[in-house]
């Protein structure tokens, strides 16, 4: 709930905010922050933010909780490995589909799994999960998952 990551002008909060201190190199990593209440449509008195990589220390009295996050690290070379993946696709009826297929985003792991359910409907993925009921599931589809280091 610590609002002081946030900029000094609540006009121009947004929902990511991203800080750099003074003085600090630019191959150090920013300090990122969500305005929770922005990006949740939260309607409270309390502004709630989410902190990453605080380049101070965050007050306990406004912590509510302390995790730590990893996230994958694109590079040149992985990037032009996720074509050669999706060319195994459908091998020995494996399919796959991920986040770890864009830039690691939501929209990201949605994007390459409708492109396996395009696929496995045969092309019929979008009009066939429009027709559902809202946030109902695919069912009648056997799915084994599994686990790769390294391709």
């Amino acid at each position: 709930t610590d609002e002081s990551y946030l900029p000094p002008d609540k006009k121009i909060w947004a929902s990511w905010n991203y800080r750099r201190e003074r003085g600090e190199e630019g191959s150090e990593p920013l300090s990122v922050t969500y305005h929770m209440n922005r990006l949740q449509g939260l309607n409270c008195q309390k502004e709630y933010c989410v902190t990453l990589n605080p380049r101070r220390e965050i007050a306990r009295e406004h912590v509510i909780r302390g995790m730590t996050y990893m996230h994958p690290m694109y590079t040149t070379e992985s990037v032009a490995t996720q074509p050669k993946i999706l060319e195994y696709n459908g091998t020995n009826s494996t399919f796959f589909c991920g986040s770890y297929l864009g830039w690691g985003f939501h929209e990201d792991a949605i994007r390459s799994s409708m492109s396996v359910v395009a696929r496995l409907t045969g092309g019929a993925a979008r009009e066939y999960l429009q027709s559902q009921p809202h946030g109902s599931r695919i069912s009648g589809v056997k799915c084994q998952y599994g686990a790769t280091g390294a391709i």
